[in-house]
């Protein structure tokens, strides 16, 4: 099944507000990176991959398994949290010499 029509599922599924984020407060809208340092602070890369391949297992072995493609699903998830765990690790690795503004 292409992106596309998993696209079209998913919005004729949910109703439109649900293509926003509605989980971030005002502060956490603003500033983003907030909820990354939150979270890479709590869970390691590690843990992600291994708490992601379980839940694309558990739905693979499912009896009921909708039409989206879990597989790609998980990978892209993956994918995307390796890009965000980059530009924290770029902004906030504690191991970076912070530089003397003179």
């Amino acid at each position: 099944m292409n992106s596309q029509r998993i696209r079209q599922l998913i919005s004729e599924k949910y109703p439109k507000w649900h293509n926003k984020p509605f989980r971030l407060n005002i502060d956490e809208l603003k500033k983003p990176e907030l909820v990354i340092k939150d979270f890479f602070s709590a869970y390691s890369q590690q843990n992600i991959r291994v708490v992601l391949k379980e839940w694309c297992r558990e739905a693979l072995m499912a009896e009921e398994c909708p039409e989206m493609n879990y597989y790609t699903l998980y990978e892209s998830v993956d994918k995307l949290i390796e890009a965000i765990y980059a530009l924290y690790w770029k902004r906030f690795n504690p191991f970076k010499k912070k530089k003397n503004k003179k």
